[in-house]
């Protein structure tokens, strides 16, 4: 359906395309950029790039998450679809049972949030003028064997130190929110270009878990007792706690998710790093 792949990154050591195109982009300025686009032509662009940590400074968070969208969309042709990649944490803290949809009121809480609701008016802009066709994925937060960084991430690593607690930030039991497994958003990013779905979808499971329940299942997966130490200091300044949203849009569409619950991403990751580690140790 593709045809050539070419993939571009930062760390693009990491990305695996099946023997495609793999381009480090730390070695182009703009007009070498440039001139790879006008060579490869892409009929399709998808903009997963995006600096996720709250903590950064926001000079710094909008510079990658905005600023260095409009430079892509400056430079690539005219009249090709572009997949932009954004945040359910556009909708900000959410109160009650209410699920966010996509036609509701964005109202970010973080630094993060506010910089890819801003990417998302710049990319909509485009859209408007008539020089891209625009899908965009306010997505979960995403987990997998491949994860780089994020809560789950941490928790992994500090449940291998050799203490008697597991540290966790805030105020038991942690914020709440959904977490996707990153084969079912890659299916979805497919199901939509392929279906030629444009416009905005939350991509997301059927639900949230806390901190304090993923914390569970990673003691239960690694076979720990180790205490829970709430840091009630440690909050990120301006994180969202509470993240619900809908996932309906998607799903009328016909889209099924593989894991369709919060706790079975997390699991199908914490049982894919187990394994890969048993490996690694015996050898394979």
């Amino acid at each position: 359906y593709f045809g050539k792949i070419t993939g571009v990154g930062r760390y693009y050591h990491n990305l695996f395309l099946y023997n495609r195109e793999i381009l480090d982009c730390c070695k182009f300025n703009d007009y070498e950029l440039k001139s790879i686009l006008d060579h490869s032509n892409p009929h399709i662009i998808i903009h997963l790039a995006s600096n996720p940590l709250v903590r950064e400074a926001d000079e710094k968070c909008f510079q990658t998450n905005v600023n260095f969208t409009y430079q892509l969309l400056d430079l690539i042709p005219n009249y090709c679809t572009f997949v932009y990649a954004s945040s359910g944490s556009v909708y900000g803290n959410c109160h009650g049972f209410y699920k966010q949809r996509e036609t509701d009121r964005a109202a970010p809480a973080s630094v993060y949030g506010t910089a890819k609701l801003a990417g998302e008016l710049v990319v909509e802009h485009f859209a408007a003028v008539g020089k891209i066709k625009l899908i965009i994925l306010r997505m979960a937060a995403n987990v997998g064997l491949s994860n780089s960084h994020g809560v789950l991430k941490d928790l992994i690593n500090k449940i291998e130190q050799k203490n008697d607690y597991l540290e966790l930030l805030g105020d038991e039991p942690g914020s709440k929110k959904p977490y996707i497994h990153i084969d079912d958003t890659i299916s979805a990013i497919l199901f939509l270009i392929k279906g030629n779905h444009y416009g905005t979808y939350n991509i997301c499971p059927d639900d949230e878990i806390t901190i304090k329940e993923m914390a569970q299942y990673i003691q239960v997966v690694f076979n720990t007792d180790k205490k829970l130490k709430w840091l009630r200091n440690g909050n990120w300044a301006s994180d969202s706690r509470n993240v619900q949203i809908s996932n309906e849009k998607i799903k009328n569409l016909g889209f099924q998710f593989k894991y369709e619950k919060s706790r079975e991403a997390i699991l199908k990751t914490l049982w894919d790093y187990k394994g890969k580690n048993w490996c690694c140790n015996k050898g394979f």
